[in-house]
């Protein structure tokens, strides 16, 4: 079994590369899987307090959340967005193993790492120490692609669609300033990480082709 996960800074078009990414039956995204084995947000739940370490891993999901200058609503939000991301992890690792297919993760566990990005001044360098012992909670082995784009490319689509967190171009600039810092941070840190670039005047097909070689 081949499990992928996707992330990438705000605004690099992951949702027009999952696209793409869906047409080839070789390939099952985890939104199928969601759907097919009704792995609705109580289930998830449950899938991660079955761990031995879901105490400590909550807690560790408590004091980032309440490190975050967001609002409680955000905060809450970013709880239960981890759990949901563990529990997929644990029920794709214990009850997929024999698929055949490459499973394609969005936005799943190492994508906390751009969940922590606000364009407030957080203590960013120990928001990531804390996703690290997150992570390092559960036996992650899984590949990461890395959805890269030209940052002018990115700023404008920040810009021109908006982003609930984000009022000003200073704010956006912030932004992904940090973001592609926690991506650096991904580079060092995991060993199966690769890149695809999503560029306006690029080749994505190319570059797509290159994951199942």
């Amino acid at each position: 079994m081949r499990v992928i996960e996707v992330t990438g800074v705000a605004g690099v078009g992951k949702s027009y590369v999952l696209s793409k990414l869906s047409q080839n039956p070789n390939i099952v995204l985890d939104t199928a899987l969601i759907k097919a084995y009704k792995l609705n947000d109580l289930r998830l739940g449950i899938l991660f307090l079955k761990q031995k370490k879901s105490l400590k891993m909550l807690w560790l999901m408590i004091q980032i959340a309440f490190k975050l200058k967001m609002s409680l609503f955000h905060q809450i939000n970013f709880i239960r967005n981890s759990i949901k991301k563990f529990g997929k992890e644990i029920f794709i690792h214990h009850q997929l193993t024999k698929m055949e297919n490459i499973i394609i993760v969005d936005e799943g566990i190492s994508h906390l790492y751009q969940n922590i990005i606000t364009d407030k001044n957080d203590d960013n360098e120990a928001l990531i120490a804390l996703v690290d012992q997150l992570i390092v909670s559960v036996e992650f082995n899984n590949e990461i692609m890395i959805i890269n784009a030209n940052e002018t490319t990115i700023y404008h689509r920040l810009f021109n669609r908006g982003h609930k967190r984000l009022k000003s171009g200073d704010e956006i600039k912030k932004f992904i300033i940090k973001s592609q810092t926690n991506i650096q941070h991904i580079e060092e840190k995991f060993n199966h990480v690769f890149h695809i670039q999503n560029d306006e005047d690029g080749d994505l097909e190319t570059e797509l082709n290159t994951i199942w070689k």
